[in-house]
């Protein structure tokens, strides 16, 4: 009998333009993907990949905890970018806030 380890890999900005392209490079590589994606985003590359896709953002504990789950490693992609309109708060919550978010549910998850 032999066994298989596929290895699992949190990728965050999946939706974006590098991302992307790290999506399917990791998909062909052989690599079980899964995405931590905005509702708002158009995950439509990712469905075509057969990319697993939890719902939430650098925000929600709760969806950090359910992407890093079962997770060997974390590719951080994702991060708000400039847009008229929004505070340095709104930047900082997600770029600095969400990162530590995300490296704290990764630690807690033994995720290297």
């Amino acid at each position: 009998m032999s066994f298989i380890f596929k290895m699992k890999i949190l990728l965050t900005g999946a939706t974006g333009f590098i991302g992307g392209h790290l999506a399917e490079a990791l998909v062909q590589a052989g690599f079980d993907v899964r995405a931590l994606v905005r509702p708002s985003s158009d995950s439509a590359l990712l469905e075509s990949l057969n990319v697993e896709r939890i719902s939430g953002d650098l925000t929600t504990s709760a969806a950090l905890k359910s992407a890093v789950k079962d997770c060997q490693y974390v590719y951080h992609l994702a991060a708000q970018r400039t847009q008229p309109g929004l505070s340095r708060k709104q930047y900082y919550e997600t770029n600095t806030q969400g990162t530590a978010n995300l490296a704290q549910a990764a630690a807690a998850a033994g995720v290297v």
